[in-house]
């Protein structure tokens, strides 16, 4: 069988027939020494990024809302 990188890994160790069991302990597994995680500062690095891009267009989108309610109010009193 031709290993391809960009394919998803199968998990031979879990059979539904078995139950949930040998399918969490496979879970833990991929989890504990399989997942390569960030390291902490490019973890917080990249959560204050998304933290200000959150907040830089839930203004934009707060400026927009408050420009159309006005422009509603103007069309709306002629």
């Amino acid at each position: 069988m031709e290993e391809n990188k960009n394919s998803v890994i199968e998990n031979t160790d879990f059979v539904p027939e078995k139950g949930l069991g040998p399918f969490l302990k496979a879970s833990y597994e991929e989890v504990t020494q399989h997942t390569t995680w960030p390291a902490r500062n490019e973890l917080i690095n990249n959560s204050l990024l998304v933290l200000v891009a959150s907040v830089l267009f839930a203004l934009f989108i707060g400026v927009l809302d408050f420009g159309f309610e006005n422009l509603m109010k103007l069309v709306y009193s002629i």
